[in-house]
């Protein structure tokens, strides 16, 4: 066993779950983990340790060791850009990564979502082997040829939560422009990029977080906005995570591309009071949307109860 590993996994338990102590063998949910804590988690081994450990992985033996394990394995074997997360038969689903190229975020919802086809996630490199942050046209570059790989005949069908969804929009209309047809686009609960906001309705934006941020009265509320605007669980409100903080720049500089294909925007109904609407922007870029409501806030949506509805909601609409 890596007992540097070992060692980095209990100071991230014990970081994460405030606890002075915490052994190997000790089980996760026993220490009060819960599943929202555990996705913050696995992205901090990613961006720590180099490794992309599955949560099926750690699930199979929720423990520090077995996470410490998982780690090692998945840093020596490296890991695929396309992924089986759930066998099927028909044509695929492909669910596209969250802002640290992980497919954790999405465990719940792949299992809830009622359809017998196959779902695959696809987990781009996000960042480059300097760690500088690379943009959504060459993240979406890359998921074109890894679709067009995966898949070379057929419609496809694509789904995106937050960063994953702006991914997800412009692998659509990259393949689009290659005569490639597009069965269904879902991008949950994606906000407009800065990029394509009025001065206005930049100011607009700036109201409502401040207003938001008066509402909760906590410290914590600009990281929570920042958390929920690019698809992480709110594990800890007092620190700026520095992923996050470019990942946010990347996502508002990003200019989408206009997209005349069917879209379908799942809309979180409990929104920041916004001067506006952040739909009539996106409908500058997509005309042919069709917005449907879920339950729940931004950050919510990929846990329960919300989840649940969420996936049911896709389902139904799903092609």
């Amino acid at each position: 066993m890596d007992e540097r590993t070992l060692e980095a996994v209990l100071a991230l338990l014990r970081e994460h779950l405030n606890l002075a102590d915490v052994q190997p063998e000790d089980d996760f949910f026993d220490l009060g983990g819960s599943s929202a804590v555990l996705v913050h988690i696995l992205g901090r081994v990613k961006v720590l340790l180099g490794a992309d450990v599955d949560i099926r992985e750690f699930l199979a033996r929720p423990t520090p060791l077995g996470l410490a394990r998982a780690a090692v394995s998945a840093r020596q074997a490296g890991t695929s850009a396309v992924r089986l997360l759930r066998p099927g038969q028909g044509r695929p689903v492909y669910l596209l990564c969250d802002v640290l190229g992980q497919l954790n975020s999405f465990h719940t919802l792949v299992q809830r979502l009622g359809t017998e086809r196959p779902v695959y996630g696809l987990a781009p490199a996000v960042s480059r082997a300097d760690g500088s942050r690379r943009s959504i046209s060459e993240v979406a570059a890359d998921v074109t040829e890894q679709l067009a790989q995966a898949q070379p005949t057929g419609e496809f069908s694509l789904l995106g939560y937050s960063f994953g969804g702006l991914v997800a929009y412009e692998a659509a209309h990259r393949l689009s422009g290659r005569g490639r047809e597009i069965a269904y686009l879902g991008l949950i609960d994606v906000a407009s990029p800065e990029a394509v906001l009025s001065p206005a309705e930049i100011r607009a934006k700036r109201w409502s977080q401040r207003l938001d941020k008066v509402r909760a009265d906590a410290p914590g509320t600009a990281v929570r906005f920042a958390r929920r605007r690019l698809g992480r669980p709110v594990a800890d409100d007092t620190q700026v995570d520095p992923e996050l903080a470019g990942y946010q720049q990347v996502f508002d500089t990003h200019l989408p591309a206009r997209y005349h294909g069917a879209v379908v925007y799942y809309e979180a109904e409990e929104q920041l009071p916004v001067v506006g609407s952040q739909l009539a922007v996106w409908k500058r870029s997509a005309p042919n949307m069709l917005v449907t409501s879920i339950p729940g806030d931004h950050e919510s949506l990929l846990a329960e109860p919300a989840v649940t509805a969420v996936a049911a909601r896709i389902s139904a609409t799903l092609r």
